[in-house]
């Protein structure tokens, strides 16, 4: 999968800056899916799943974003989540979608498949960005696990 190898060869935020999905209108049952997968240690697909799930929903908080600034271009996690704050109804919805969750469980899949970089990347984000202390937690442990 080209995504896969983007991601494997280059880093997550190549992944945001080059594929996109426009509808979500299957992003719960990639979520469930990847959750699953990673679960039973099936972590190619887990993380095809996962970052299907990611990308569609960063795909949509892009697109909502250049409403207000026509010239954002996605540069990293950091900078998407810290921009991201300024508006409170792409914040209602990174929660509502369980992005956390899902940066969680792809940093997991990444790191079974020996990716520790990439998920120790997403793990950071998650600690640092999300307001459910559940994930906030659980991403602080993984880090301190390695």
């Amino acid at each position: 999968d080209a995504m896969r190898k983007v991601l494997y060869d280059r880093g997550f935020d190549d992944v945001v800056r080059l594929f996109r999905y426009s509808s979500d209108f299957s992003l719960s049952a990639h979520q469930e899916l990847g959750y699953l997968y990673v679960g039973t240690g099936r972590n190619m697909h887990a993380t095809d799943n996962l970052l299907y799930a990611v990308l569609t929903v960063l795909s949509k908080c892009i697109e909502d974003m250049r409403q207000y600034y026509p010239d954002y271009a996605y540069e990293t996690l950091e900078d998407f989540f810290t921009r991201a704050e300024e508006f409170p109804t792409l914040r209602q919805y990174l929660d509502n979608v369980e992005i956390y969750k899902t940066l969680f469980y792809l940093g997991a899949s990444l790191d079974a498949a020996g990716y520790r970089s990439d998920s120790l990347y997403l793990w950071r984000s998650v600690q640092q960005f999300s307001r459910d202390d559940e994930w906030k937690i659980k991403a602080g442990k993984s880090l301190s696990s390695g």
